[in-house]
Formats: C-alpha cells, structure tokens, sequence
C-alpha cells in the first residue's frame, strides 16, 4: 500500500498544500486537475525526483520519504518518453538495471509481454509511436516496480496510438500485479484506466473517491467541467425548459452528454444545429429553448442538421451545482 501523508512543498511560487491519501495494492489513480495544479510536483515527489518540505511517504508500511528514486520500487514514465536513441530497443529497457543490486524481470519476459519482443534488436528511429510507448513502458517495468506512475502518457499522440496504449496499459493492470498512478487531463481516460479518481486544484487534493463516487456527486462547476460534464446552464433558464424542485441552495445543473436520450415522448424538444463526428461516438448540438445542449450518441444514430428532435434526461442524472 502507499501511503502519502500530509505533503507539503515549495516550489518557486507554488506549493503543494497537505496533500494525504493511501492507494491499496494493485489499485489504479488518475490524478485530474488543470495545468499548473500541482499533478506532476506530486508524483515527482511520490517518486523521489522532487524534495517535500513536510510529511511522509510510505510504501507497504516502510517510510520511503528519504531514499533516492532508485530504491524506492517506484517507476515513473514522462509524457516525452526520453529512449535513447543511440541505443537498441533492447539496450533502453536494460539501461534502469545497471544500477541496481537486485535482479529486475527478465527482458525477454518484459518484451514478450509487451508484444515488442521482435523489435529488440531495431533503433528507436525505426519504431511506430505505439512501439516507442511499449519500449518505454517495458522500460518503466523492468525493475519490477510495485507502483508505476505515467504523466500523460496519451497525450500528444493519435488517436490509433492512442487506442493501442490505452489497451498496453489496462494489459500491464491486468497482468503485472502492480499499482498505476496516471496524470491526465481527459475525464475519459481517467474513468476508462482507474478505480480511485484524485482531483488536484491549485495544489490542493480537493477530491479522492472511488471514480463512481467521483462521476456521480460533482460539488460545483469548477468540480463538474474538471469530470466531463459539458452541459452547464443556470437553474432559471434550465427551469423554464425542465422545471426542478428544491433548488434553493444551488445555482446551476449539470448534465453528461451521454445521459441525454432520444426519445419520442420526451419533453425536451429542440433543434439539431450541429453535428461532430469522432472515431466511436458523435456529438449532437440541440437548440432548445435558449440554450444549446450536447448530446453524445452513437455514429449509428440517424440525425440530421436542421432536423427536430424530443429528448428525455432521467431526474437522476440532473445535477444540481453550487458556484466554483
């Protein structure tokens, strides 16, 4: 289990504020927030690379606060992978163990493991970016670490290497019995790779649920634009489309554009003004009284612009949000 306790630490401008919470063996993080939170400082310190001013980390039990990077049995893999490209694909994975005493996981398990075990004599020029990925996260799991912590891993590249490590990632989960600490800025990726779910706003752990706990009680706008919400309206205009009850201590309601249904009976009618096409969904823009809804549905679904259109929103699924 790791153990983070009350850390706080200064940097420049900036300080990271008492931040505690305990992540059990083999469970998953993402860390959300937005840039300049604070996300990387802490894993940084998590994994030695940074100095805290106060408090502890400990993992299963030992205070690991003082130990240099290397003996804490902590991975961290950046967002710019940093493989070396003088060296073979073989040659980067080996590199984390020259400096250690203690026999890290076969490489050829690693890479086998990873699908990369052909490339191991290739440079790093002549790999895909998915390959790259692979490369550095079997890098990142030599060592056998007991927690492995990416910073951004999916960000910067596209959509088909995106899918590809997505996939690498819940694989290593599933398979190395280790714990995996994430930093994202997409909601998605975070819900999609992670049980515990670490909100970070202005240095500050303002949220550490479980990530339905997390998805389904946001707190304030700040808190429910940071987990996907992109339906936003102000109770009074909301209420003249679809009227709510004890409101009084609240001033706006949230929706997830997927928990928005097309339905013939619905009460909601409204516009299609716009439609966005992605890989795996569409999103729909819907006048609707004066305000414009998003809705998430299926490519499969036959809509079209300028069309008109009756939508129902479960009561349930109708968040009420206080300023933030």
């Amino acid at each position: 289990m790791l153990e983070v306790r009350n850390i706080s630490a200064t940097f420049g401008n900036f300080s990271l504020k008492e931040i505690s919470f305990s992540l059990a063996e083999g469970k998953h993080l993402a860390i959300i927030g937005p840039t300049g939170a604070g996300k990387t400082s802490l894993m940084e310190i998590i994994a030695g690379v940074r100095k805290h001013k106060e408090g502890e980390i400990l993992l299963d039990g030992k205070d690991i606060s003082s130990l240099p990077p290397h003996k804490r049995n902590i991975s961290m893999l950046y967002q710019h992978l940093s493989l070396f490209p003088h060296y073979t694909v073989k040659g980067n994975i080996v590199y984390p163990l020259r400096w250690r005493k203690e026999k890290g996981m076969s490489i050829h398990d690693v890479a086998r493991n990873l699908g990369i075990e052909h490339l191991l004599d290739r440079r790093i020029h002549e790999l895909s970016g998915g390959e790259k990925q692979r490369v550095a996260l079997a890098r990142a799991l030599v060592t056998k670490p007991k927690i492995l912590m990416l910073d951004e891993p999916l960000s910067a590249i596209d959509m088909v290497t995106k899918e590809q490590v997505i996939a690498t990632i819940k694989h290593i989960q599933d398979t190395f019995h280790l714990s995996t600490i994430l930093i994202t800025h997409s909601p998605e990726e975070a819900y999609t790779l992670a049980d515990y779910i670490a909100i970070i706003k202005n240095g500050k752990l303002v949220k550490f649920d479980i990530k339905e706990n997390v998805w389904k009680n946001p707190e304030d706008i700040w808190f429910a634009q940071m987990i996907g919400i992109k339906n936003i309206f102000p109770i009074e205009i909301w209420n003249h489309i679809y009227p709510l009850v004890n409101t009084s201590d609240y001033t706006h309601v949230g929706i997830y554009p997927g928990d928005i249904k097309k339905d013939e009976t619905g009460l909601i009618k409204g516009q299609i003004i716009e439609i966005v096409k992605y890989p795996h969904h569409m999103e729909v823009l819907i006048k609707t009284g004066n305000i414009t809804l998003i809705w998430q549905t299926s490519n499969q679904e036959d809509v079209k612009k300028g069309g008109n259109i009756s939508l129902s929103i479960s009561p349930e699924n109708i968040y009420l949000l206080k300023e933030g």
